[in-house]
C-alpha cells in the first residue's frame, strides 16, 4: 500500500530517509536516492542477533546501512560503538577499488599486488540492540555511480580512509599496509594519464613532477578564474570542487579527476598538430588554439580540498620520457573543446564558429565522437551531455544533468 507519501510505502520512505542522511550519500541529488533505494538487499534482525563477527568478511563487499533500530559494534579489546539510523559500515574495498581502478594492471609491478583482491575482514563483532532493519548495497552496484557523481567519490574517500584507519587501529596489519600503499600512489598515476607507460618510465615521470605545487583549497577558494590566462593543469587530490561557466555550475570535480588540460595541451602545438586530421588547416587552428590559454570556467572549492598543479615545463619533460602521456592527455582535452562550446565559452566558440562553412565542417569532423567512429555531436547521439536539441541554449533548464559524465570535463 502506497501510504508513505510521494507514491512510496512507509518502508520505502524509511529507506530513502536513511540514505539521505547516510555519510556515503550526503548531499547527492534527491532524484538519485530512489534509484539507489531500488537496489539494496533489505533485512531485519532481532535483539541479540549477530550481524557480523570478527574475522568474517562481507560478501560481496559493499556498505551496510541502519534503516531502523540500532547496532553495537565491539572490537577485540572490548571497545564498542553504536550504529544508529543512517549510520553505516562501509567496506574499505570500495575505496581501494576506486583509487586503483586506472592502474589495476600495474599493481603487481609496482609492488602493490596485495591491493588487487584485498578483502579485509570485520574487526568488530556487530550485534543488534533491538529489532533493527538494515540495507546492503554491493560494491558492484555502487561503482557505476562513483563514476557519475564526483560528490559520491569524495564521500567514499572519506569513509574509506576512516575504515582502513579503524581496521589498522584494531591491529589488522593488512589494513596498515594497504594505507601505506595507497598513500604512496602518485596523483598522476591515479588519473589514468599514465596508462600504457612502462613502470621504469613511470618512476622517471614521478621524479619529474614530485616537486609540483600542492594548492590547499578551503571552502570558497577559487583555483581558476574564467577569462584569466593560465596554462597549468590540476589534479584533485582531496575534496570536491565546482566548475562554473558564465556563472552557472555545470559539474563538479572529485578525487583523481583533472581540469585545465585544454590550456596545457594548447601550448604544445607541434604535438597536437600531428594528431589532427590531414584536412584540418592547422595554421588557422593554431591561431584559435592559442586563445585557449584563457580559462573557460571558474573552479571553486565546495569542500576542503587540495589540488596538485603541474606546469607546462614539467609536462614537457614528461612528454620527453613518454609520448603516450601526451596521447592520453590529448584524448581528454579534445572532448573539452566541444564541452566548452556547449557551455557558451566565447574563446572555444571562436574555434568552432570562426571561418566559413567549410572550415566549420572540417573542425566538426575532428570532434571526439567522429574520431572514434561515432555520430557527430551536431547530429545528436555523440553530443555533449550539456547540449539538448539543435536549437536548445546551453542554459536551458531542459538539458541533461551537468554532473553526468566525469570523463567529460572543461577548463
Amino acid at each position: 500500500k502506497k501510504d508513505g507519501g510521494g507514491g512510496h510505502t512507509w518502508e520505502e520512505v524509511e529507506v530513502l530517509e536513511a540514505l539521505k542522511e547516510c555519510a556515503l550519500f550526503k548531499d547527492l541529488p534527491n532524484e538519485l536516492l530512489p534509484v539507489i533505494a531500488n537496489k539494496p538487499k533489505v533485512w531485519t534482525v532481532q535483539a541479540g542477533d549477530m550481524v557480523a563477527d570478527i574475522g568474517q568478511t562481507m560478501e560481496p563487499p559493499g556498505i551496510m546501512i541502519v534503516v531502523k533500530g540500532e547496532l553495537e559494534a565491539t572490537a577485540a579489546d572490548g571497545v564498542s560503538r553504536k550504529l544508529g539510523v543512517s549510520q553505516c559500515y562501509c567496506h574499505s574495498t570500495l575505496f581501494i577499488k576506486t583509487v586503483t581502478e586506472e592502474f589495476t594492471d600495474m599493481l603487481e609491478e609496482l609492488g602493490m599486488g596485495m591491493l588487487k583482491e584485498l578483502r579485509l575482514p570485520y574487526t568488530e563483532k556487530i550485534v543488534a540492540i533491538g529489532e533493527t532493519r538494515l540495507i546492503e548495497l554491493s560494491m558492484e552496484q555502487l561503482l557505476d555511480l562513483f563514476g557519475i557523481y564526483p560528490r559520491l567519490m569524495h564521500n567514499n574517500d572519506l569513509l574509506g580512509i576512516e575504515s582502513l584507519q579503524m581496521c589498522a587501529g584494531h591491529g589488522l596489519e593488512e589494513a596498515a599496509v594497504a594505507l601505506l600503499h595507497l598513500e604512496s600512489v602518485h596523483p598522476l598515476l591515479a588519473t589514468g594519464l599514465l596508462k600504457g607507460v612502462s613502470v621504469p618510465d613511470l618512476k622517471r615521470i614521478e621524479a619529474i613532477v614530485q616537486k609540483s605545487r600542492v594548492v590547499t583549497c578551503p571552502v570558497g577558494k577559487y583555483v581558476v578564474r574564467q577569462g584569466l590566462q593560465g596554462d597549468s593543469f590540476f589534479i584533485v587530490t582531496k575534496g570536491l570542487l565546482s566548475c562554473n561557466v558564465n556563472g552557472q555550475t555545470v559539474r563538479q570535480f572529485g578525487p583523481r579527476q583533472i581540469f585545465g588540460e585544454v590550456a596545457l595541451v594548447s601550448r604544445f602545438q607541434g604535438k597536437w598538430t600531428e594528431r589532427l586530421p590531414e584536412n584540418m588547416r592547422t595554421e588557422w587552428v593554431g591561431v584559435t588554439m592559442g586563445k585557449l590559454s584563457v580559462r573557460t570556467a571558474d573552479i571553486m572549492s565546495v569542500e576542503d580540498s587540495s589540488v596538485l598543479e603541474i606546469t607546462p615545463a614539467q609536462m614537457a619533460q614528461v612528454f620527453e620520457v613518454s609520448s603516450q602521456v601526451f596521447n592520453n592527455l590529448f584524448e581528454r582535452a579534445r572532448g573539452r573543446l566541444l564541452e566548452a562550446v556547449a557551455n557558451d565559452s566565447h574563446d572555444a566558440r571562436a574555434l568552432m564558429q570562426t571561418g566559413n562553412d567549410r572550415r566549420n565542417a572540417q573542425l566538426r569532423s575532428a570532434a571526439p565522437g567522429r574520431m572514434r567512429g561515432q555520430v557527430s555531436p551536431t547530429g545528436g547521439s555523440g553530443g555533449s551531455p550539456h547540449m539538448g536539441s539543435k536549437n536548445m541554449s546551453p542554459t536551458s533548464p531542459h538539458r541533461g544533468s551537468p554532473l553526468i559524465d566525469r570523463r567529460q570535463r572543461v577548463v
